[in-house]
Formats: structure tokens, C-alpha cells, sequence
């Protein structure tokens, strides 16, 4: 059973998760392509980011040919180590809630030819 928030349902992704869990927890998380799908308006997506210099050019969301379409009322998170139960949980840079300490970097690279780097994150 997934867990219930005062919005909705809850879904974990990590790229770790090749095949797609359910989503209730990072233990068991899911594509983010799964959960996009799945989600429904209130729902949130929690989306495990990665730290430097891994989020650089190496480990990145990328979609299909299609692309990814966030439906209307979906909530899409980024910058978690993993571990998080409360989004305000996730690190952060100089205490600057704006600065993740784990970046979640989603490309539009769907042919995984361009070049990534600090100041070319989508």
C-alpha cells in the first residue's frame, strides 16, 4: 500500500530501479517513466538526485523518444539523497534551500549526445 499524504498518493523513483517496483518506498521505487504514468492528480513524485560530480554528465533522468508529460495536478520533487520522509528533509548546500545537495537532473537529451555540465542542467 502506498503511502497516503495529505495530497495523495506517494511514488519513489530512482535510476537504480530498472525494473519498476511500486513506488511506495525508496526500497522499493519505480521509473520515473511508472510513476509519471501512475500518478494521479494530488499525488507527489519523489525523485532521487545525485551528488557532484555524478550529476554531471554520468547519471541523469533521460526519456524515452516520447518524452515525459507531467499530468495537471501531479506534484514532481527532485534533490533526495534516498532516505527522506519529509520533503524537507533533503540536504542543502550553505543552508540555501534553493541549492540541492543531490541534484536530480532531468535531459532532454533523448539521444544521449549532449554534453552536461554545471551550467548546462535541464
Amino acid at each position: 500500500m502506498l503511502p497516503v499524504t495529505a495530497q495523495g498518493s506517494r511514488y519513489y523513483v530512482t535510476l537504480e530501479a530498472e525494473t519498476a517496483g511500486d513506488g511506495s518506498s525508496w526500497d522499493n521505487a519505480m521509473t520515473l517513466a511508472a510513476a509519471i504514468e501512475k500518478a494521479q492528480p494530488n499525488d507527489e513524485i519523489w525523485v532521487k538526485g545525485y551528488a557532484e560530480p555524478e550529476a554531471y554528465g554520468k547519471i541523469y533522468y533521460v526519456p524515452d523518444k516520447l518524452g515525459y508529460t507531467l499530468k495537471s495536478g501531479v506534484k514532481l520533487y527532485g534533490g533526495f539523497s534516498g532516505s527522506e520522509t519529509d520533503a524537507d528533509d533533503r540536504p542543502v548546500v550553505d543552508g540555501k534551500a534553493y541549492r540541492m545537495q543531490y541534484r536530480t537532473v532531468i535531459s532532454g537529451d533523448i539521444g544521449k549526445d549532449d554534453a552536461i555540465d554545471a551550467t548546462n542542467l535541464i
